[in-house]
């Protein structure tokens, strides 16, 4: 993933694989800092994240989004 936030240009990126159980714990993979990542998670952002709720709440329209932009690449 480094490489393709390289190729693009993205000075960071982030990918969250929600918990598949309550209490579970979330799964981030990313380039922000540290101290950033273990905050936002302690303290559940990704249950307010507007990105987090769109994707929650239109998964379809994320993917073809997605894969428009790959095609643009």
């Amino acid at each position: 993933m480094a490489d393709v936030t390289a190729a693009l240009r993205l000075s960071c990126f982030a990918y969250l694989a929600l918990a598949s159980r309550p209490g579970d714990a979330p799964n981030l993979i990313s380039t922000y800092p540290s101290s950033w990542t273990a905050l936002y998670l302690q303290r559940g952002y990704d249950s307010v994240d507007p990105v987090v709720r769109r994707a929650i709440r239109q998964p379809s329209r994320l993917l073809k989004n997605s894969a428009a932009f790959a095609n643009e690449a």
